[in-house]
């Protein structure tokens, strides 16, 4: 308990420091992660107490790991957007953009289109998980609950998981990247360019006819994902609405609707497994369900460092699980690697999330730890402050904000388990392409010119 302390004291400072230093911007990556950190450690807190976890697995190693993992964090952040505000004229606070408030809407025939897709390839990929599923030794009907259990039950197994084929794995790309770009197109403009909610009800019905893919995958998290990129989303355009001014009116407009957007999150996310409605389901209470998933991380990470697995058997074994399982498939790698870590328990309560700081250290010590860490702020860190943090709005900026959205998830991640895995592979640049021509193909032509994709404006169709 008192390392656990320790880490509650460090991680307060840390968060007090991050958030002089971001001067109220609510989503400087660093200060997300030590916000959320800081929740995680009362969170654990609290499990110790109510579970009665024995004292002998908190060491000071392991304290001074995840602070000192933290502090990278937030000291390449730091770096890196000192350079950008040197170099960035669009620091200049006396600077007032000419806000364009129009509502963007694709026209009739283009919106018809997207519906048809996002339908057609939500039945095919549904489809072809359930005939996956029975060649497997799946024997039910079609039930998206029932495939998702059957999914859910194999994921530890590798002699069992099958394949899915890239031309579905495609359509998932497609529908995913509609769902973000859908969610930007709405979130816009309602907030930005104040249009009647009535003319965007498209966008909410493209979301939920996706739906059944996250169902049929057991995908839990793509709803926190759609909401925490919805809430950035929303951020930057509260932002953009005040020029970038105002920020402790903007600051604390966005902290009632996080509260209420994470209240709404933890909720859907405790039904959805209470009712086995994603194939997995519980018998645990709200506050320790929530908590297993949120506090636990880091206890399980205290157990890393006391009882570490065995060491790994290629270069990052677990932190590229995703890529390493492609070259595997290549033919290049000898052994696949599940990216599923091993179950540990405490006090009867089993989970396997040790906090981002896991595998990488796991793979690459405690440099390389660092060295990820850093990696992984400078990047989030450099697009954020260079690409849309008080940038002018243009189509360039819009887009990279989406893109920065979906994979903004891995910063939200980081004090409960390491998403590198999972958004580092082949994939990754499939989502990219697909969110980058679909918006164009939605609001306007695509040409070449200079190496650079400009969608020309004369296709805009505005709403009155």
């Amino acid at each position: 308990m008192q390392q656990l302390l320790i880490l509650l004291v460090g991680m307060g400072i840390f968060l007090f420091i991050t958030l002089l230093l971001s001067m109220n911007d609510f989503f400087s990556p660093s200060l997300i992660v030590c916000g959320i950190f800081f929740l995680s450690v009362i969170l654990a807190i609290r499990d110790v107490v109510v579970w009665k976890v024995p004292d002998d697995i908190f060491t000071s190693k392991a304290t001074m790991i995840l602070l000192s993992g933290v502090f990278v964090f937030i000291a390449t952040e730091q770096f890196i957007k000192k350079i950008v505000c040197r170099k960035n004229i669009f620091y200049d606070k006396n600077i007032i953009y000419k806000k364009n408030t129009t509502a963007f809407h694709p026209t009739k025939v283009k919106s018809a289109i997207m519906l048809i897709i996002v339908s057609l390839f939500t039945l095919i990929y549904c489809y072809k998980m359930y005939t996956l599923a029975v060649a497997n030794g799946y024997n039910g009907t079609f039930n998206l609950t029932a495939i998702a259990t059957f999914r859910h039950n194999i994921t530890f197994d590798i002699s069992k998981s099958y394949n899915i084929p890239r031309w579905i794995r495609m359509t998932k790309y497609v529908i995913d990247a509609h769902i973000y770009i859908c969610i930007y197109l709405f979130i816009r403009n309602i907030i930005y360019a104040k249009d009647k909610l009535k003319n965007n009800i498209i966008y909410i019905l493209v979301v939920l006819i996706s739906l059944p893919t996250s169902i049929i995958n057991s995908s839990r998290s793509s709803f926190l994902q759609i909401i925490g990129c919805a809430l950035l989303i929303m951020y930057v355009m509260l932002r953009r609405r005040d020029n970038w001014k105002k920020p402790q009116k903007t600051f604390l407009k966005i902290l009632r609707w996080s509260i209420v957007l994470l209240i709404l999150a933890l909720f859907l996310f405790y039904f959805i497994q209470a009712n086995g409605l994603f194939g997995r389901s519980t018998n645990r209470t709200m506050l320790d369900h929530i908590t297993m998933y949120i506090g636990a991380p880091i206890i399980h990470f205290y157990q890393f460092i006391e009882e570490p697995p065995a060491d790994v058997q290629y270069f990052a074994q677990e932190t590229l699980a995703g890529l390493n399982n492609l070259l595997f498939k290549l033919h290049l790698r000898d052994v696949k690697y599940s990216a599923q870590l091993e179950m540990r328990t405490i006090c009867g309560h089993t989970g396997n999330i040790y906090t981002f700081f896991r595998r990488p250290y796991h793979d690459f010590g405690l440099i390389g730890m660092y060295f990820v860490t850093g990696l992984t702020s400078a990047i989030f860190s450099y697009f954020y402050y260079k690409k849309i943090y008080r940038r002018p709005v243009s189509v360039f900026t819009d887009k990279i904000l989406i893109i920065y959205s979906y994979f903004f998830f891995i910063v939200y991640l980081i004090p409960i388990m390491c998403e590198l895995c999972n958004f580092i592979y082949f994939g990754m640049l499939y989502y990219i392409a697909f969110i980058w021509l679909i918006y164009g193909f939605l609001l306007g032509g695509i040409r070449l010119k200079n190496n650079s994709i400009i969608i020309k404006k004369k296709y805009f169709q505005f709403s009155d």
